[in-house]
């Protein structure tokens, strides 16, 4: 086994408190651990930007191009590609969202969407709340002043809605 290979379990893991250290193993175009890296945690309880989601396996490995992400539990399960130029993409087959714990809810955000990476995610069924909002696409680009949506949409049966937009600050 070459590289750094991280397996194990645990009763709780927050991904928005390890971003930082998780960004900064990015490679630097040599051969070396930070590029050949796997991450296979199960956990209770998995954090990810304020949300909360139980009996988690989180898989992240890196590769020379991109960093690959596998989240698989019953309120969250799919698959990003973070390259390391270029689209985010995201393939779910179920995101439930139940809202943000109190402490996150109360944090102030301040998210500046021109700075986020252009992204491509779908999710064959997104729940938000008890609000089955069915099948979901999304596919966004960074602009100067912020964000632009190039397609969102969402399609459950008797429903079908089609936007797009810009997100400004």
């Amino acid at each position: 086994i070459t590289g750094i290979n991280i397996h194990g379990q645990t009763a709780e893991l927050s991904l928005s408190a390890w971003k930082d250290v998780i960004d900064s193993m990015r490679p630097t175009g040599t051969s070396g651990p930070a590029e050949d890296l796997v991450i296979d945690i199960a956990t209770d309880k998995l954090e990810l930007f304020g949300h909360r989601y139980t009996g988690m396996n989180f898989v992240l490995r890196q590769e020379p191009d991109a960093r690959h992400l596998t989240l698989a539990g019953t309120d969250l399960d799919g698959s990003i590609v973070i390259p390391h130029n270029g689209r985010v993409r995201g393939e779910f087959k179920r995101i439930v969202v139940n809202g943000m714990d109190q402490e996150a809810a109360a944090a102030p955000v301040n998210i500046r969407p021109q700075a986020l990476p252009p992204l491509q995610l779908s999710a064959d069924e997104l729940i938000y709340k008890d609000l089955n909002l069915g099948k979901m696409e999304l596919t966004t680009s960074p602009l100067a002043e912020g964000m632009s949506i190039e397609q969102i949409a969402f399609a459950a049966p008797g429903v079908e809605i089609n936007g797009k937009g810009r997100w400004q600050v």
